[in-house]
């Protein structure tokens, strides 16, 4: 499983994973279960790139990483705001501001 966005709002996590079938939208605030939002097939998209910009022109707003992150194999709902909060602040470390 690999994270190709991960951004953090207030206590709010959001951003868009690869399960290796589907790249798939999440959300999830402190204390709350992750919300799994819209899921695109990957063979529906040509590579990590083609889909980036696809979703690029859904939201305008949304980071995706240069290189997907590597979170290994826990099952999407082995997930949690914890979790991915260790995943936000390992890719986006506070000293490199």
């Amino acid at each position: 499983m690999r994270i190709l966005s991960i951004e953090k709002l207030g206590d709010k996590i959001f951003g868009c994973l690869d399960d290796g079938i589907h790249y798939q939208v999440f959300s999830v605030d402190s204390g709350c279960p992750v919300v799994w939002e819209e899921k695109y097939h990957k063979s529906n998209y040509n590579s990590y790139d083609s889909f980036a910009l696809f979703y690029c022109s859904v939201e305008p707003g949304i980071l995706f990483l240069e290189e997907p992150f590597d979170i290994g194999a826990p099952p999407p709902e082995g997930l949690s705001y914890e979790s991915l909060l260790d995943i936000w602040n390992e890719i986006w470390p506070a000293d490199s501001n």
